[in-house]
């Protein structure tokens, strides 16, 4: 009996991990076939459970012209659990943890349903960017910032995507002061961190 209940526990593991796969694989094709605004991935991925997708800065944002990477994690238990997405691109963004990419966003969290797709995640993810939640945030800084300063913080988002989103438009006065603490031995992020948080008060 013991033997037999073995059995049936790796066939149900079995069929259930068969089952997501196929979903994994049937969101990927639906979003090689129907691009969504935003979106980039490969079309020769070669594990669909865990991936590289591509978000473009919406235009008219600090983030315009960048082009943001994020790793997609898909658990095994999709789509009754939703796949875990983060930024491996530096980002400044009130929902975007600026140690490790993680995103605050309810979709992936206490909003998910097993009927949303792949690519709504990726569509959510990029409008995100457009339309922030300062009032929940990851980066305290940056929510700051856009409460009280939104020049600021566009320029700020600006900065970082130019540096490290390859984004075309620097901002001249915070390159400035950019180099002039590298000259100190900062790396480039060190600096652009450091300023960020002084508000770019030398």
């Amino acid at each position: 009996r013991q033997f037999f209940s073995s059995v049936f526990r790796t066939l149900d593991l079995g069929l259930a991990m068969a089952m997501t796969g196929n979903r994994v694989l049937k969101d990927i094709k639906l979003l090689l076939e129907n691009p969504v605004v935003g979106v980039v991935i490969v079309d020769d991925i070669e594990n669909p459970m865990n991936f590289d997708a591509f978000i473009t800065g919406p235009e008219g944002t600090g983030y315009d012209g960048g082009i943001f990477k994020v790793d997609v994690d898909v658990p095994a238990q999709f789509p009754m659990k939703p796949p875990s997405i983060h930024f491996t691109t530096p980002i400044f963004h009130p929902n975007i943890a600026d140690f490790d990419g993680y995103i605050c966003l309810d979709l992936l969290d206490q909003e998910w349903y097993p009927s949303i797709t792949i690519g709504n995640c990726l569509e959510a993810i990029h409008g995100l960017l457009s339309d922030p939640n300062p009032h929940s945030p990851l980066n305290g800084a940056a929510a700051q910032i856009y409460l009280h300063d939104r020049e600021m913080y566009r320029k700020t988002c600006q900065t970082w995507t130019y540096h490290f989103a390859n984004g075309s438009s620097p901002v001249q006065e915070y390159e400035a002061k950019i180099w002039r603490m590298m000259a100190q031995g900062k790396t480039k992020k060190a600096a652009i961190s450091r300023l960020t948080d002084r508000r770019w008060e030398e």
